[in-house]
């Protein structure tokens, strides 16, 4: 075998040819993920789709004036696929963002935690790192929203949102 190798490549190469150049086969791109927290199942999420009709009226921009001592806006962005994150921003007075997670429903009320990554107190800003949003749809088509302290029962602020187009 060695020998008809060795005379194949004396013939090519005496015949001037170069064998092939075959490029090596490309692989998947590599997806890293962290690992899970302890005692939960998985880090991905698996898309969960609208429980129903109503449900899915949550998806979309959502925005509204907020009043604690200050007065600002909010605008969150529900994504159609509650298992994905959304994004919610303040402006207009309290200046921070970041994304939300939902983490429960009871039917009527969407439960969120957000992860604030921008204007955070640690950052030399005005808001907390996270913070718990409960939703629910109005007859009238606004959405109530209370935020809350991560492990609070009682909201911190209130106030109804008005759907948008977008969060700009």
């Amino acid at each position: 075998m060695r020998i008809l190798v060795r005379l194949l490549a004396g013939a090519v190469s005496a015949c001037g040819a170069r064998p092939p150049v075959v490029a090596p086969p490309k692989e998947p791109p590599v997806v890293l993920v962290p690992p899970a927290p302890p005692g939960s199942a998985s880090r991905q999420h698996s898309p969960r789709q609208p429980a129903s009709p109503r449900d899915a009226d949550l998806a979309g921009a959502w925005g509204g004036w907020l009043s604690e001592g200050i007065t600002y806006q909010v605008c969150m962005e529900i994504p159609a696929d509650l298992g994905r994150e959304g994004v919610v921003a303040y402006f207009d007075g309290l200046e921070c963002a970041g994304t939300i997670r939902h983490v429960a429903s009871d039917g009527a009320r969407h439960t969120f935690v957000e992860t604030l990554l921008w204007g955070t107190v640690s950052q030399g800003g005005n808001c907390v790192d996270t913070g718990r949003i409960e939703v629910s749809l109005n007859p009238d088509g606004s959405l109530a929203w209370a935020w809350f302290q991560i492990d609070a029962s009682t909201p911190q602020v209130t106030t109804t949102l008005q759907k948008l187009p977008e969060c700009r």
